[in-house]
């Protein structure tokens, strides 16, 4: 009787933690992209999760690169290595808006305490760019400060023939 009543909460508890990944239908309009949710474990029982659009574009256009990072303080985006493709750090929509920008580069912006927060960019490629996968990397950390625990994940912008 004992296991019957383990198993039912058992269930019950991963049926809640699963629900959470699903999808609200608020996602991206882009329907070239393809969202990945990433949950790591940090010392000290910190667990930032971090999805991000992976975003699908043809040479010459241009996307919205949306990530998305929750039980988090501070997030900075590492750049594609190349110049065809590209992400605009600066022309960025965070929501909600970061209390402070270390003005570097790349920027890392900060909350005062952690929380999920959505993030916008532009991303391009030039006429000339192969089609292929481009490595970005995504960077969170557990305080405000640069010097915080951090997580790092790598995420791509796959360009397609036109």
């Amino acid at each position: 009787m004992r296991r019957r009543q383990y198993l039912a909460t058992g269930l019950g508890g991963v049926l809640i933690m699963a629900s959470g990944c699903l999808d609200s239908g608020g996602g991206s309009t882009n329907q070239n992209n393809d969202s990945e949710s990433r949950s790591t474990s940090g010392n000290n029982g910190w667990s930032p999760i971090i999805t991000d659009s992976e975003p699908k574009i043809v040479p010459g256009d241009e996307a919205v690169l949306t990530v998305e990072a929750t039980n988090v303080a501070g997030v900075t985006l590492s750049l594609p290595d190349t110049d065809v493709v590209t992400i605009d750090a600066n022309d960025h929509d965070w929501s909600p808006p970061p209390d402070t920008t270390l003005d570097s580069y790349p920027q890392i912006w900060f909350w005062s305490s952690q929380s999920t927060v959505e993030g916008k960019f532009p991303v391009t490629a030039t006429e000339d760019a192969d089609p292929g996968e481009y490595s970005y990397e995504v960077t969170v950390y557990a305080d405000d400060d640069s010097d915080a625990e951090s997580v790092t994940e790598e995420f791509t912008i796959a360009v397609t023939k036109n």
